[in-house]
């Protein structure tokens, strides 16, 4: 420590711990046998020696170090002046500090070390072990991160592998009808090649006779074999080179397309997602709370900054409402048909689809409606409007609306339309297999699409309901409609009283996804993945039957809630701050 030394053995031989004197001038403690050396010296004889009352032969600290005051050579500082800060002898005492606060060495010495362990304590508590803390996190998301790597590594080259496989596997079958259809080429060359030779043969042997004959002096023979050649044997072989024909039929191969936007589609993508910190906790706090007397708030959505358009299911009225912290007013209200769902266009032109109608509509701020899309005979239902603008709609047809049912024979689907309404792509209904722990398991897609929206990632996240019973999940896509993952809710919604239900889904900055569950009256919070990050019940925080949500330009939510019975005339909507989301 730089305040005071250790005394262990003596300072002038080095080796006896028997230490009994101290030398100020030298600021040694020495032993007996080196005293008197030290003593007999030219440069010692006029140092002041301490007598140390018994020996010192242990480890803990001594006092502060002696100081020789510069003015007075042979005087040791005894006394420190707070006053001026400084070390001072008993003869500058009554020179310069007279009326000063003057405590001793050893209580300044003290007082110093205190407030040393204060300083050393502080940087314990509030930077080491903040900083440990920081490095253990840092750790932790070190291992997350090259389990990450590993992982994407490790599908990147099974997904290589995989495509190789089929390339392979697609070039021998071209192989093999490439060697089929040739076997079959040779065979019929071949076939005909053994004909032209048979022929030869044949027009070899007459043409021998034709020269025996031509040189026999026998006319009766030369008559016979020009009556055989000209009736038989010459039609039968021109009969015979008539049949050969020539396979013109090759195979040929012929090169697909090469597109690298479809080769990279096959491959795959790397999207960043966000890693929750695994040592925090995501936090919910109500800030506010607000009443209207408009019935159950089905669906939100933010036009301004503060300002929201309201749906309620129970009246015929959309609502545009300024909320803040400090206030909450209704600027105007809208009469329309009983609505499904609604969303804005960048251009801020709103959008809506209602009951019984297969169209969507469009709203003017003066509450004229006209008609955007018509989709007949499908029905929309939900709309969500993504972030290059385009419009994603989820359709059933209209009388399974009517009925609740799947049993007509009509497509479900995910349309995807511009802002101007063109159709850009759709998404039908149909099964997928997940693979589970217990075997697979048939997944039917769109039984109900109540309410979709979009992450960072593009991914297409889906409230599904059942319509064989009141329950449902989310679906989650990518942007091309391959299915991703399916989150079916808490364990503690297995009992058939405690169905997993949800009724609104919205999406964070950072790409995970809140789940209002209204029978429950909970809310889910997953990540980009689909895995749970927490799970907070009205005990946790006193939000009963949350019906929709929005998350605000600033990072908060908002919840719009059902009443509590039909005699209820009023809703709940929560101002929400969300933490680590």
């Amino acid at each position: 420590m730089s305040y005071f030394q250790t005394a262990k053995i003596c300072g002038l031989c080095d080796k006896t711990r028997n230490i009994c004197w101290k030398c100020f001038q030298c600021d040694k403690f020495i032993c007996e046998d080196c005293k008197n050396i030290h003593s007999r010296v030219n440069l010692g004889k006029d140092h002041e020696m301490t007598r140390i009352r018994e020996p010192i032969e242990r480890d803990e600290p001594l006092g502060p170090k002696s100081v020789v005051c510069n003015e007075h050579r042979n005087k040791v500082c005894e006394l420190f002046c707070t006053t001026c800060e400084q070390l001072t002898c008993i003869s500058c005492l009554l020179k310069y500090h007279r009326n000063h606060i003057l405590p001793s060495v050893d209580d300044i010495h003290k007082e110093f070390q205190e407030k040393l362990t204060k300083f050393e304590t502080y940087i314990d508590e509030n930077f080491v072990s903040e900083l440990e803390k920081k490095e253990e996190t840092l750790n932790k998301f070190d291992f997350i991160h090259c389990l990450k790597y590993e992982e994407a590594k490790r599908k990147i080259t099974e997904r290589e592998q995989l495509l190789i496989k089929e390339v392979k596997k697609n070039s021998r079958m071209l192989l093999n009808e490439l060697y089929e259809r040739w076997d079959v080429i040779r065979s019929c060359i071949s076939a005909q090649k053994s004909k032209i030779s048979e022929i030869k043969k044949d027009l070899s042997y007459y043409k021998n006779k034709i020269n025996e004959s031509k040189d026999s002096r026998d006319i009766e023979k030369m008559l016979g074999d020009i009556k055989i050649l000209e009736n038989t044997s010459l039609e039968l072989i021109s009969e015979q080179i008539n049949k050969i024909e020539n396979t013109q039929q090759s195979p040929q191969f012929n090169e697909g397309i090469f597109q690298q936007e479809s080769l990279q589609q096959m491959i795959g993508s790397l999207d960043i997602v966000i890693i929750p910190d695994p040592d925090f906790e995501p936090q919910l706090t109500i800030l506010k709370s607000c009443k209207g007397n408009f019935g159950d708030i089905q669906k939100i959505i933010q036009c301004e900054k503060n300002t929201f358009w309201i749906s309620s299911p129970n009246n015929v009225t959309k609502i545009l409402m300024e909320i803040t912290l400090k206030k909450t007013k209704i600027l105007c209200t809208t009469s329309l048909s009983e609505k499904d769902d609604m969303t804005i266009l960048k251009s801020g032109e709103q959008l809506c689809t209602m009951k019984n109608y297969c169209k969507i509509f469009s709203v003017n701020p003066d509450g004229q409606v006209k008609t955007f899309k018509d989709l007949s005979p499908q029905k929309p239902i939900a709309l969500h409007t993504t972030s290059d603008n385009s419009l994603l709609i989820g359709v059933i047809n209209k009388d399974s609306w009517k009925y609740l049912n799947k049993d007509t024979k009509s497509k479900q689907i995910i349309i995807k339309l511009s802002a101007n309404g063109d159709e850009l792509n759709e998404f039908e209904y149909k099964s997928f297999t997940l693979k589970k722990a217990d075997g697979t398991n048939k997944l039917d897609i769109y039984d109900f699409t109540w309410r979709i929206t979009t992450n960072i990632n593009e991914d297409i996240c889906i409230v599904d309901l059942s319509t064989s019973s009141v329950k449902g999940r989310i679906v989650t896509l990518d942007k091309d409609g391959n299915l991703k993952w399916v989150y079916n809710g808490h364990p503690s919604n297995i009992p058939t009283e405690h169905f997993f239900l949800p009724g609104d889904i919205a999406t964070t900055y950072l790409g995970n996804i809140i789940v209002c569950d209204t029978r429950n009256s909970a809310i889910h919070l997953l990540n980009a993945q689909g895995s749970k990050i927490a799970y907070k019940e009205k005990s946790d925080l006193d939000i009963s039957y949350p019906l929709s949500l929005c998350c605000t330009a600033g990072g908060n939510l908002l919840v719009g809630c059902c009443r509590k019975s039909e005699e209820q005339s009023q809703a709940i909507i929560h101002w929400v701050k969300l933490r680590g989301l």
